[in-house]
């Protein structure tokens, strides 16, 4: 054990005169633990100078829960250890070694542990891959350089973090230490120490441990607690005129089985509704569709942004309903690059095509497309419709936005 009150280096101990201070260590101290339980611990972190000029943080141990160990194996698979993977990752870091403790909260015996390990660090370090969660309920992984996992442990079992001084050479180095509980009610602590490629990687990993333990929100948080959900439906009325081109008259073209029946040689107008739909409380508050600045149509479905034709824009705005954006443009089906919308299909023939609004929501940080996609029939220009449904497509869609 380390004396904090003895001259004797930490490489005196016990732990340390028996075996080299390896990664094989690590492992073995954690299969000595097997049988006994942990205390989980909901630790307060305070960082004692955001300079990190031998910065610490220092976690209030109180033991709120007991869990059963296992090996390493099973703990890694165990279905109980469901891990946060929202964590921020460190690689190529240095593993020194570990030790045991007489006082997993003693800064000056972690700074000399450092010390002694570091300047040994060319025979025993071991490269790893540090994974820190984001929650004070996530899990600290460390993975070897094939990434397989060598040990996961609970966030909550630290006790102490120290960095090392800037006018040291430790510059590079932090370390953790734990305090585990034994069967018989004792007390073991050990403290691990790595070392970093630049100084600022040590001082950015005491940071994200400091903001792990504030963030004691719920367990296996994921990146959808950090989002909106978002509902809208969109309309698409295709009109043709049935006037003149100096007195057009403008008559919404008919469905039947799902199917619209256009005219071929008809000038069209197409209108776009964008509303959102608030179905219930979970999904955020209105959103502003301040601009389109394109609409655009192709045949065909599951198409390629190159495959599309911009048409040309008549209107926009909010509608008679302002949670209503109405967007409005005229398609003449002669160009012949709609030559295959504009052509009588054959009678038990269907035709596709996709309509696209390109529009601009104020809290979304890009534009947003909305695709609808229907199937239509192409009829000769003076065909008559009688009795057929007059509706506009509909389409529902979920937008997230991150926050």
């Amino acid at each position: 054990m380390v004396n904090s009150d003895s001259p004797t280096t930490p490489l005196d101990s016990p732990l340390a005169r028996k075996n080299p201070l390896t990664m094989e260590n690590f492992h073995k101290f954690e299969k000595a633990s097997n049988g006994t339980t942990d205390s989980m611990t909901a630790p307060s972190a305070t960082i004692s100078s955001t300079s990190f000029n031998s910065a610490s943080l220092e976690c209030a141990s109180k033991e709120t829960s007991t869990i059963q160990n296992e090996t390493l194996k099973k703990r890694r698979n165990s279905a109980g250890h469901k891990k946060d993977y929202n964590q921020t990752l460190f690689e190529n870091i240095d593993y020194l070694g570990c030790s045991k403790l007489n006082d997993p909260s003693n800064e000056p015996e972690m700074l000399d542990l450092m010390r002694v390990l570091d300047e040994q660090r060319m025979t025993s370090a071991v490269t790893v891959s540090l994974a820190v969660p984001h929650s004070a309920r996530g899990f600290v992984v460390l993975r070897d350089t094939t990434g397989i996992e060598l040990t996961s442990f609970p966030v909550q079992r630290i006790r102490f973090c120290v960095r090392g001084r800037l006018d040291s050479a430790q510059k590079h180095c932090f370390s953790i230490s734990f305090t585990h509980h034994g069967i018989n009610g004792e007390q073991t602590h050990q403290c691990h120490v790595f070392r970093s490629a630049q100084p600022e990687m040590a001082g950015r990993a005491l940071y994200c441990f400091s903001q792990a333990f504030s963030n004691s929100g719920k367990e296996n948080m994921s990146d959808n607690e950090k989002r909106i959900d978002y509902k809208f439906e969109a309309y698409l009325e295709i009109r043709e005129n049935e006037g003149s081109q100096s007195s057009p008259h403008w008559v919404l073209c008919p469905q039947q089985n799902n199917t619209l029946k256009l005219r071929r040689d008809r000038q069209k107008r197409l209108i776009v509704q964008l509303k959102q739909v608030q179905l219930c409380k979970v999904f955020g508050p209105p959103l502003t569709v301040t601009k389109c600045f394109g609409m655009l149509l192709a045949a065909g479905r599951n198409l390629r942004h190159s495959d599309m034709q911009l048409l040309e824009l008549e209107s926009m705005g909010p509608g008679a309903n302002p949670s209503v954006y109405v967007i409005n443009a005229i398609w003449d089906p002669r160009i012949h690059v709609f030559d295959v919308l504009n052509t009588e299909t054959p009678r038990d023939s269907r035709v596709f095509l996709t309509v696209a609004a390109d529009v601009i929501i104020a809290e979304a940080g890009e534009p947003i497309r909305f695709r609808l996609e229907a199937k239509a029939r192409v009829f000769h220009r003076d065909e008559r419709f009688y009795k057929l449904p007059r509706v506009a497509l509909r389409e529902g869609y979920s937008l997230t936005l991150e926050v």
